[in-house]
């Protein structure tokens, strides 16, 4: 795979407490999705698997957190916003 990780996040929802729905899709630096990925958010105990099109939801995300991406034993720290 190479280099690493281009992940497409957005906060769909949110709540008074700042917090929502994060869905994105994580692809390859091919331009490929990446399928079975494990997306969490850094400092919480959330986290999701990328289904077979490399998407992804998670509930209960904190406006601005930072989302942190495992694939094929390689962790990488995006850096993404949701």
């Amino acid at each position: 795979m190479g280099g690493g990780y281009v992940v497409n996040a957005q906060q769909v929802a949110s709540t008074q407490q700042q917090t929502g729905i994060c869905v994105g899709t994580v692809f390859d630096t091919e331009g490929e999705p990446v399928v079975g990925a494990t997306v969490k958010v850094a400092g919480a105990n959330v986290g999701t698997m990328t289904d077979i099109d490399g998407n992804f939801s998670l509930n209960g995300v904190k406006k601005g957190a930072t989302i942190n991406i495992t694939a094929r034993s390689e962790e990488r720290r995006v850096g993404k916003e949701c």
